[in-house]
């Protein structure tokens, strides 16, 4: 799959594109992401979220966005699927 991103800010090309996923499953693995792990991240429209996004499912994770301040409620419930 070739990935291409434009946003206001930057270009990235489909090797910037690839590189930036691979660096971003790098560290996934290393946090101990493996297949069926829930990868929770701030919901926010940046291109780090859409990098974690496409690393979290090529490594097999379920990616789960939270708001960037979740409740308490919210919290609780992430704390609860990182477990």
């Amino acid at each position: 799959m070739s990935i291409v991103l434009d946003t206001a800010e930057r270009h990235w090309s489909m090797t910037e594109s690839e590189t930036a996923i691979n660096e971003r499953m790098t560290s996934l693995q290393s946090q101990g992401v493996i297949r069926g792990s829930v990868v929770s991240v701030p919901a926010e429209l940046t291109a780090d979220t859409v990098w974690t996004f496409l690393a979290a499912v090529r490594l097999g994770a379920v990616f789960m966005p939270t708001p960037p301040s979740p409740t308490s409620h919210q919290q609780a419930m992430i704390d609860q699927h990182q477990s």
